[in-house]
C-alpha cells in the first residue's frame, strides 16, 4: 500500500477499505462460532488485581527498552556538516524505489 498509494486522500481511501476489510473478517469469525455449555462451573481464572501491576510493569519494560535503543542509536550528520545523505535504493518488482 505505501509503494502504491501517493496523494493524502488515497491514503485515508486505502486505510478505511483496509479498516472495512478487516472489521468484515472479525465479523464473520465471530458469526461462525458456536458455544455449548455442557453445565460444568466456569475456571476462576486471575483477578485483575494481580493481573494489572506485571502487564504494566512489562509495558514500561518495553518502552524503556525501546527508549533505550532509540537514545543510543547514531545521529546523521548535522545540517551543513559533511556530504549529504544518499538515498537507499531498492529493487522492488523490477522497478528502482527510494
Amino acid at each position: 500500500m505505501t509503494l502504491n498509494v501517493k496523494g493524502l486522500p488515497s491514503a485515508l481511501g486505502s486505510a478505511l477499505v483496509a479498516g472495512v476489510a478487516v472489521v468484515a473478517m472479525h465479523y464473520t469469525a465471530m458469526a461462525a462460532v458456536t458455544v455449548t455449555l455442557d453445565g460444568r462451573p466456569l475456571g476462576g481464572g486471575t483477578p485483575a488485581s494481580q493481573f494489572v501491576l506485571p502487564l504494566a510493569i512489562g509495558i514500561m519494560v518495553v518502552l524503556a527498552v525501546a527508549g533505550i535503543a532509540v537514545a543510543l542509536s547514531p545521529q546523521g550528520p548535522e545540517s551543513g556538516e559533511g556530504s549529504a545523505v544518499e538515498p537507499i535504493r531498492v529493487d522492488l518488482f523490477g522497478q528502482e524505489r527510494y
